[in-house]
């Protein structure tokens, strides 16, 4: 509701990862330093055109299960410096 996300930055961030699409996706480049270090799990055309990686998902409990436990055991971890 801001505006686009790319306008919002002080600095471009070192990969995005899009799940929405659209605009979201188009905006991607504003945001981050190396468009190969984008992801979209929603629109492989652009995200590919853009120089980026399409990501395949077919969500399964049993899986979003198993993230959970590697994440409250810490076994998965993500360090991020900042989020916007």
């Amino acid at each position: 509701t801001q505006g686009p996300v790319g306008a919002q930055l002080t600095a471009k961030a070192d990969a995005v990862v899009d799940l929405i699409g659209g605009d979201a996706l188009e905006d991607a480049p504003n945001q981050v330093r190396d468009t190969a270090r984008g992801a979209s799990v929603v629109d492989a055309e652009t995200v590919l055109g853009m120089g980026g990686h399409y990501v395949f998902v077919r969500p399964e409990r049993d899986h979003h299960d198993a993230l959970r436990a590697m994440a409250e055991d810490g076994t998965l971890r993500v360090d991020l410096a900042a989020t916007y």
